[in-house]
């Protein structure tokens, strides 16, 4: 379960075993996991040089205020200096500027020195600069620190809070389906929603573990295989999933997943196309009879393959490229505005496509953003991926920023 706080103008949600930060302006995204956290204290040290600094300031303006003698000197050293500037300027607006520089700088050193009563909190981690926020110790700050440290110490002692790892049971003839078993094997988040299922093999084939022992269970050796659609019913709970397919034309899994968002549970959202052009997907979801008035296409490959806009499309916004990552983020927001539904999707087709454009670095860079805003803004999230060798990393990588992976 999702808790936020607010901490110095920072929203911080922590969610899954991930801490994310967010401010409104100016604009920043960071999530940081518990691994990557060192330590968190608050620490309030006054700043007695910024006061010092600020006296000093304050009484050579009541020096020049009071003996304006002095204040002749500068200027006859300002004519020497630069003659050219000192015969444009006259020597009494020479000292206002000086008087007015005094003042600024004492006010703005005073300013920092009173900010510093108010402390500061700070997060170390193990690898980067450490995360700093100008706040008084309040009581949320005490929570914060005392619940995220409980939650850093038992990470770190491998210890998952959601119960047990679950795994495959060993009767013949009947498999058990839980819905949340890669945020239990990874440790990422509470399980309370969890759903057991029996189904009898011989009618369903639905979830298969293997494994050798409960010491050597970990995500590598897990398989999933004809995972049901009847997993993304409980996706109106605001989560990010995973969805793996097997082959190149994953045509009828998309439409399989958009009939269960927009036709079943009304939900409307922004399509992100690296794959298709979204006339093709459009065309899709009218065979299949799903509505589309409420969903909104950033279409990144139309333009690449040589279609040229006649006519202005308010669902539609066309970038030259997939590998244009601004512009997309750019028009996302337009985007997700003119979506009228009370819940909203964003869906990104598909990190293959998207590898193929992009350097793997900015591909995660850019699914991080993505999965950031699904969180902060509190949408579902839907991430497609087709399994190929050559971004088995990539899956290996985005798969424990997820809640939830299935396979069609």
């Amino acid at each position: 379960m999702e808790k936020k706080y607010e901490i110095g103008g920072f929203e911080i949600t922590d969610a899954h075993g991930r801490l994310v930060f967010y401010r409104a302006f100016p604009e920043t995204y960071l999530d940081v996991s518990y691994n990557e956290i060192e330590n968190m204290q608050h620490i309030t040290e006054l700043n007695w040089q910024l006061l010092t600094k600020s006296l000093l300031l304050f009484c050579t303006f009541v020096v020049l205020y009071l003996n304006q003698a002095g204040v002749y000197i500068i200027a006859e050293v300002i004519k020497s200096v630069m003659p050219e500037l000192a015969e444009k300027i006259p020597i009494y607006a020479i000292m206002v500027i000086i008087w007015l520089v005094l003042i600024t700088y004492g006010v703005l050193y005073l300013g920092m020195f009173m900010m510093s009563f108010r402390g500061r909190f700070m997060i170390s981690r193990k690898k980067g600069n450490p995360i700093v926020i100008h706040t008084k110790l309040t009581p949320e700050v005490r929570q914060f620190i005392d619940n995220i440290n409980e939650e850093v110490d038992l990470t770190t002692k491998g210890i998952v809070r959601h119960g047990p790892i679950p795994r495959a049971p060993e009767e013949k003839g009947v498999v058990k389906v839980m819905t949340d078993y890669w945020g239990n094997v990874l440790g990422l988040g509470r399980t309370e929603d969890r759903k057991k299922q029996e189904y009898n093999t011989e009618e369903k084939k639905e979830y298969i573990a293997e494994t050798k022992s409960d010491s050597e269970l970990n995500v590598s050796q897990v398989k999933v295989r004809n995972t049901s659609l009847r997993e993304l019913d409980n996706i109106q709970k605001r989560r990010v999933v995973l969805v793996l397919t097997r082959g190149d034309d994953h045509s009828l899994p998309l439409v399989k997943v958009l009939s269960k968002m927009v036709k079943e549970n009304n939900i409307g959202g922004v399509y992100l196309s690296f794959t298709m052009p979204s006339e093709y997907i459009i065309s899709n979801m009218e065979d299949a009879k799903i509505p589309s008035e409420n969903v909104y296409f950033i279409d990144c490959i139309s333009i690449m393959a040589g279609k040229v806009e006649t006519v202005k499309n308010e669902k539609v916004a066309y970038v030259e490229n997939p590998a244009s990552l601004e512009d997309i983020t750019l028009h996302m927001d337009s985007m997700l505005s003119k979506v009228k539904t009370e819940k909203k999707f964003i869906f990104l087709d598909s990190l293959s496509s998207l590898s193929i454009y992009n350097s793997d670095k900015s591909v995660k860079e850019f699914t991080h953003y993505i999965i950031n805003k699904i969180r902060l803004h509190e949408l579902i999230g839907i991430i497609l991926a087709v399994e190929k060798k050559e971004t088995e990393e990539l899956v290996r990588i985005i798969t424990p920023m997820c809640d939830h992976q299935i396979r069609l």
